[in-house]
C-alpha cells in the first residue's frame, strides 16, 4: 500500500471497518460471502491466487484465508512473484479521471473491451485510452474466466466428489 499511494489502508484507518465498506462489486461481495461462509462453516482454510499491480509492476500474489476460533478470520496475502513493466498511465491513481468507467477484473486484472477481456497493456490499445486526455475510472468486477475458476472452487465438496466419480 505505501509503495502505490494508498497509506491510508494500513493499520488503524481499517481496524473497526467492515470489509464490506471496501468492496463494492455485487459479484465480488457474493463470491467473498459465499466463501467466507464456506470458511467458517466447514473450518478449512482457503487459497486463491489474484493481481495487485502498480504502474510500473504486475504483482503476481496468493491470499490465504484462515479461520480462527468464533467466526472470525485471518486474511494473509504474499507476493509470488513481480515483473517490471512499461509504465501505465492507466493505473496510476494521481491521473485525473473522467465520469466514465472502465471494468477490470478484481482477480486476474484483465479489462473489459467490447470483443472480452484483455490484458491492461492490450486493452489500452483496444480501447485508445492514450487517445483520451482525461482517462475513464477503474471499476472492478470478474472476467469469465476468474467467475468460472470461482463458481468451481465455491461448489459444496460432495459435488465436486459425485463429479470426479
Amino acid at each position: 500500500a505505501k509503495q502505490n499511494k494508498g497509506g491510508e489502508l494500513l493499520g488503524k484507518s481499517l481496524i473497526g471497518h467492515s470489509l464490506w465498506e471496501f468492496i463494492k462489486n455485487e459479484e465480488t461481495v457474493h463470491i467473498y460471502r459465499t466463501l467466507i461462509h464456506r470458511i467458517r462453516n466447514e473450518n478449512r482454510n482457503v487459497i486463491y491466487p489474484f493481481r495487485c499491480d502498480s504502474p510500473s509492476r504486475r504483482r503476481f500474489m496468493e491470499m490465504h484465508i484462515l479461520p480462527h476460533k468464533g467466526k472470525s478470520l485471518e486474511f494473509r496475502s504474499r507476493i509470488i512473484r513481480e515483473e517490471h513493466r512499461p509504465f501505465q498511465r492507466f493505473l496510476d491513481i494521481d491521473e485525473p479521471r473522467n465520469d466514465s468507467f472502465i471494468v477490470m477484473c478484481g482477480w486476474c486484472k484483465a479489462v473489459a473491451t467490447k470483443d472480452g477481456w484483455a490484458q491492461i497493456e492490450e486493452a489500452v490499445d483496444i480501447l485508445k485510452l492514450f487517445e483520451m486526455q482525461i482517462l475513464p475510472e477503474i471499476s472492478h468486477g470478474i472476467c469469465k474466466e476468474c467467475h468460472d475458476k470461482w463458481l468451481q472452487e465455491l461448489e459444496p465438496q460432495e459435488a465436486k466428489d459425485s463429479n470426479k466419480a
